[in-house]
């Protein structure tokens, strides 16, 4: 059985969500540094708030974690080796952790910068697939921020379209990746839990076969979830369409990736890029992309000579409105006539195709949290504003 809930007493262990909680935080400073002002969002980890860092009085989210697995034995230590890593991190396409704690009466949190944006999975739900430009360009930003959190032996093991977020910087698209390091300490005190169930922790539909099977992850695993992520941004579904740890291995293992064209109406892809998804969503690691530049240089190089019209166009279903292509750091579309650029590396790639340059320079201050500013879709060649929605976070 589960620790109970230091706050109601609560021992459904991993699917407990404690509201009392959040009414006894509201109003109340965390720690005696965070005044918490209001509920951003929750999720299976735990729940996140705006607040305000009361030292600096700078806006800031924290995530209070869950507290069924906060009180259990050896679980803060593993958040904290986990949380130290993950604070680390410096890339501006990796949410940064600015503290952690574990408050007085128990609570363990970590405070995020806080960021006006949507997830890619709302940005999908409300517009429909992206452009193959729009897609490849986000993708790109989001594995060159997956790449630094490899160097630096962070593996995510929760990829998906929920955890990558895009903001509106400029009228550029702008990714951070979400909730790095974190989830492995609370993946080891909830495999604990779940060991008698056979439960495995992720999303299934994103899930590499060798984490769905229960056996060791590594950045290859990370570089499976992208891939399916990607996937999902051209077509609106995951590439197996599982719903269960279960199904997704058994899909995995058994059957081909279906061709993108399959889910996506009228604005093909090159049978390149159905190469690449067969090659990054292997069930073997060892026949997958390797690392998150070689997984960039092959998606690249799978659209590298495909026309601007191709690039730009929109499959059924798909909105037209927004701005396309926005990218990180300074960099425009492709060295050759198509290929996509943005991404938060250095230098400038010319392009043939007319599309937009990259953004300048990176604010280097954005306060996590998440929330949802609308980020559209559509021709690199028009741009326009998005609407910003109300804030929210990424659980």
């Amino acid at each position: 059985m589960a620790a109970p809930c230091p706050h109601c007493g609560s021992t459904d262990g991993v699917d407990h969500l404690c509201s009392g909680q959040s009414l006894q935080l509201i109003g109340q400073v965390l720690d005696g540094r965070y005044k918490i002002e209001s509920v951003l969002g929750q999720g299976g980890m735990g729940m996140v708030f705006r607040a305000t860092q009361t030292s600096v009085q700078r806006p800031v989210a924290v995530k209070t974690l869950n507290p069924s697995l906060a009180a259990a034995p050896q679980f803060f230590e593993r958040f904290r080796r986990e949380a130290e890593i993950a604070s680390r991190l410096r890339h501006p396409n990796v949410i940064t952790i600015f503290d952690f704690g574990r408050a007085p009466d128990g609570t363990c949190y970590y405070v995020m910068e806080l960021l006006q944006g949507e997830s890619l999975k709302e940005v999908v739900k409300r517009e429909g697939p992206m452009s193959l430009r729009r897609a490849t360009s986000l993708i790109e930003q989001a594995t060159q921020g997956l790449a630094h959190a490899h160097q630096e032996g962070c593996v995510h093991r929760d990829l998906k379209p929920h955890n990558i977020m895009v903001q509106d910087l400029g009228g550029r698209d702008f990714v951070k990746v979400l909730d790095f390091g974190l989830v492995k300490a609370l993946e080891a005190e909830e495999e604990e839990q779940l060991t008698s169930t056979g439960q495995v922790l992720g999303t299934p539909q994103y899930m590499p076969p060798e984490q769905a099977g229960g056996e060791a992850v590594d950045q290859r695993s990370d570089l499976y979830s992208m891939a399916g992520v990607l996937y999902f941004c051209l077509t609106g579904s995951s590439p197996f369409g599982a719903n269960t740890v279960r199904k997704a291995l058994t899909a995995s293992l058994t059957q081909q990736v279906p061709a993108v064209n399959s889910k996506r109406q009228g604005a093909p892809v090159p049978a390149a890029l159905d190469a690449f998804f067969r090659k990054a969503l292997s069930p073997e690691k060892e026949d997958r992309y390797q690392s998150a530049q070689e997984l960039i240089d092959a998606m690249m190089e799978s659209v590298e000579d495909v026309s601007a019209e191709q690039l730009d166009a929109m499959p059924s279903g798909g909105s037209s409105s927004g701005v396309n292509e926005r990218g990180s750091g300074s960099r425009a579309s492709g060295s050759r006539a198509g290929r996509p650029g943005a991404g938060s590396g250095s230098g400038v790639r010319s392009s043939r195709v007319g599309a937009s340059p990259g953004r300048g320079s990176t604010p280097s201050n954005v306060v996590i949290a998440r929330s949802q500013a609308g980020a559209p879709g559509g021709s690199g060649s028009s741009p326009s504003r998005v609407r910003p929605p109300p804030a929210r976070a990424a659980a």
